[in-house]
């Protein structure tokens, strides 16, 4: 690089990085289900079921994911100032080329159901066989292909100048940072039925020759599931019709296009004095977002559009009679003071302060203007392009003590004083009516605001004052108690948990590190919290997640100085995911994904 005696650069270092990355991941499940619409309650913990509707489901499909990236930074010396900057660009991928879901059911099931155990309820069936196949009939055959793109640009400049204001360590900075991110994504569904409604296939034709008889540790059986490559092979060679009304509601609803730009300028300064470093400055941002989304105008009596000018006509019931293309358009500026402190009392003991503001934006998907109508449960799943961000002021103050050899121990206490949190809500739309009954809406909103304080301890040591082949030991254990109070437009004066916000989180792991190998036997908890709050008034028809304990075990060995051997294995107590509706004796939904590991060779340059 060139100078000149106006430019005079002492030093300039433009280093550049290129990544790219992919993944393909196939996967394949099966699931049952029952449904009932009459029922009788023969105790407190026991209901029978008249004309119960038996499902089962197969699902298959690849999932390809790819990354590319692009980096460039630098560093040059310039006018008694140090400037640094960086460019990076990246590109995502998300495709699911050819997946499909195969339904079908068995009708007229009378079962008895016990709750004895809510965690795992029994099922005693009286009628019908929910274990034969040749009674399983197709339902529905749907086929489904999306991928997503996304774009992430991002420029930063940082000037730094030494100034000696109590020290000749300190100094002033500022600089500018742009980002900005585009995600489109493009999908089709397609839901089709025989072309002989009158014959229809049934389950035996694509059943697998074994039964999976330890099915959840054999508490329950499962049942023949089907073949996906028989199922396949079928769909190659059948005539099939698709479902017009299907096809148009799925496709327009769940395409679209997210843009979002980020501005921010910042100015900061650092002194030193004696023990003391205190860090203050400010950040201004101004945010723009523009997402293009669709919503379908159907007509019939499984839903009405609340728009206006759109007449009933002959129609079947769902048939698409019109589309809307939605834009949502929002800007707004935010202000993010901060001020640091820390002293160190010794080189091992230091003591840190600090207050700041805070932000958090809400995901693409919430904010794009869609609608999801779900015509079996009556449910509605709508975006929210009038989503306000959530900001936070944050008092923070920990000490952490360093041990000689290696190792922390380290304890804090936090406030946080929230507006404008994001929750999950779900109520009543009285203005869409299906037989009688209306539809519940699932939607992001803004809560008014939030309180959350706690404490947290982290302790993390190596003993290397043990006998030689012990001396690797090391242990790890992390805990932080939160309590929140959030308050919700439709519960005024009341307080409630913060969504997502567990009261315990606890890790607690034991470690070994010698002579390139590596291992680690690890417990991660969390309690349990809010996923979805009603319009109730109360908290009884909140959702919540369940407390999770997981086990997970890892380790390596480094065989030469470039190669290294891993494997990971997590989940071993197959701790399943629960969610309940106000009480644990009313469970809502329980998943099991068993364990799962990660077996490789890593190479580094």
């Amino acid at each position: 690089l060139r100078a000149s005696s106006r430019l005079p650069i002492l030093a300039c270092v433009l280093p550049i990085l290129f990544s790219t990355n992919a993944s393909r991941i196939k996967l394949s499940e099966g699931s049952a289900a029952v449904r009932a619409r009459r029922f009788k309650f023969v105790s407190d913990s026991s209901v029978t079921m008249d004309s119960a509707v038996v499902e089962r489901e197969t699902k298959d499909w690849a999932l390809t994911r790819s990354l590319t990236s692009f980096q460039m930074s630098g560093h040059a010396q310039w006018a008694d100032m140090d400037w640094t900057y960086s460019a990076a660009l990246s590109r995502a991928t998300e495709a699911i080329p050819d997946r499909f879901d195969f339904t079908t059911r068995q009708t007229d099931v009378n079962l008895k159901y016990d709750m004895t155990n809510r965690q795992f309820p029994k099922f005693a069936f009286l009628s019908g066989d929910p274990y034969d196949p040749a009674l399983f009939k197709l339902k529905n055959f749907e086929v489904q292909e999306y991928d997503i793109t996304e774009w992430d640009r991002i420029a930063e400049l940082n000037i730094r100048k030494s100034l000696r204001i109590l020290s000749n360590g300190d100094y002033v900075q500022s600089g500018a940072k742009v980002r900005s991110k585009a995600k489109e994504r493009n999908d089709e569904h397609n839901r089709a039925t025989i072309a002989n409604p009158n014959a229809p296939p049934f389950m035996n034709f694509f059943a697998e020759s074994d039964e999976d008889i330890n099915f959840l540790y054999s508490r329950y059986r499962f049942g023949t599931s089907a073949d996906p490559s028989l199922i396949r092979r079928w769909a190659d060679t059948v005539n099939l019709q698709n479902s017009a009304a299907y096809s148009a509601d799925n496709n327009f609803i769940t395409n679209y296009k997210a843009a979002e730009k980020i501005v921010a300028v910042y100015g900061l300064s650092k002194i030193y004095s004696g023990s003391w470093e205190f860090l203050a400055g400010v950040r201004m941002e101004k945010t723009y977002i523009d997402y293009d989304g669709i919503k379908v105008v159907q007509n019939g009596n499984r839903i009405r559009s609340t728009q206006q000018g759109y007449p009933d006509t002959l129609h079947p019931a769902g048939y698409p009679i019109d589309t809307i293309s939605l834009n949502g358009k929002h800007e707004y500026y935010q202000l993010f003071p901060s001020v640091n402190i820390k002293y160190s009392m010794s080189d091992r003991f230091v003591m840190r302060g600090a207050i700041s503001r805070a932000i958090f934006r809400a995901d693409y998907f919430d904010l794009i203007p869609y609608e999801v109508f779900d015509y079996q449960n009556l449910t509605i799943a709508r975006g929210n392009t009038y989503l306000r961000p959530t900001t936070s002021w944050n008092f923070d103050l920990s000490a952490d003590y360093y041990f000689q050899n290696a190792g922390i121990i380290a304890g804090g206490v936090y406030y946080k004083y929230i507006d404008d949190f994001i929750y999950q809500r779900q109520y009543i739309d009285s203005t869409n009516i299906q037989d009688g009954v209306p539809w519940i809406v699932n939607q992001k909103q803004n809560g008014k605001a939030a309180k959350l304080f706690g404490a947290e301890f982290n302790w993390q040591q190596t003993f290397t004052f043990l006998p030689p082949n012990f001396d690797g030991l090391g242990i790890y254990l992390n805990y932080a108690y939160t309590h929140s109070q959030a308050y919700y437009p439709q519960r005024p004066g009341n307080k409630n948990t913060l969504p997502g916000q567990p009261n315990h989180v606890g890790n607690f792991a034991l470690t070994y590190e010698k002579k390139g190998f590596a291992a680690r036997v690890a417990w991660n908890y969390s309690g349990p919290y809010v996923l979805t709050v009603s319009d109730s008034v109360d908290t009884d028809f909140d959702t919540y997640v369940d407390r999770h304990l997981q086990l997970d075990i890892s380790a390596s060995q480094k065989l030469t100085k470039h190669i290294r051997i891993y494997l990971e294995l997590n989940n071993l107590t197959n701790e399943p995911y629960r969610e309940y509706v106000g009480s644990r004796k009313r469970l809502r939904q329980q998943e099991y994904y068993s364990w799962w590991g990660k077996l490789g060779a890593e190479y580094t340059f």
